[in-house]
């Protein structure tokens, strides 16, 4: 098929200008694909061999994938797969994002964890329960980890030495809290499963 199969993350690689996407469901022959910016299909079949593929993170000339057994680190420039960190315990790993110290985040949604891997560990649970609960999106911003909550339909800030959880911003119960981004002025891009995109403005305020 010349065709995406149900593609459920893009992100974009300034290095090379170009978007990676994620196709979650095809068959058990999962893949990723290569996009211009002009919507143009560079590679349809770019990388293939992984299992189920949701959330991405460029990191230095790494593309890092989770996928149903864990995160898949990708060469970006030989296309192959060189490294895969198993996720011990995971029932529906989600997003990936790290942090200044080179520490990774995965988001289990079902599981209601957020698991954390030092740069030479492995992942261990580094946050659940009280407030995270079916987490999804992840994004790194300062000294914060922003979440994706979809149990309360929020996006939480969680300091990164402490793991306290503060409520940035209410999108509303029933919000299937996905992808989130900063917008480079403080503030992030957030969208809803349901259909829908929200600015977050640094105060917290949204705006569809």
């Amino acid at each position: 098929s010349r065709h995406f199969k149900t593609p459920e993350s893009v992100v974009y690689d300034s290095k090379r200008d170009v978007l990676y996407v994620s196709n979650f469901f095809s068959g058990g022959n999962e893949f990723l694909s290569r996009i211009s910016l002009e919507g143009k299909v560079l590679d349809l079949q770019w990388v293939s061999g992984l299992a189920r593929p949701t959330g991405m993170a460029v990191h230095g000339d790494s593309l890092f994938v989770v996928d149903r057994s864990g995160l898949v680190e990708i060469s970006i420039d030989t296309a192959q797969v060189v490294n895969r960190f198993p996720v011990p315990g995971g029932q529906f790993l989600n997003d990936v994002a790290f942090d200044s110290e080179e520490r990774a985040y995965v988001s289990d949604s079902r599981a209601g964890t957020i698991h954390r891997r030092e740069p030479d560990g492995e992942f261990e649970p580094w946050l659940s329960g009280g407030e995270i609960s079916d987490p999804n999106g992840l994004c790194v911003y300062g000294e914060w980890l922003i979440v994706g909550n979809s149990g309360d339909g929020s996006l939480k800030a969680v300091v990164l030495a402490d793991r306290s959880v503060t409520t940035l911003a209410s999108l509303g119960q029933g919000s299937i809290m996905d992808g989130i981004a900063g917008d480079g002025a403080g503030g992030f891009i957030a969208s809803d499963f349901n259909g829908r995109v929200f600015r977050v403005s640094p105060a917290g305020e949204t705006t569809e």
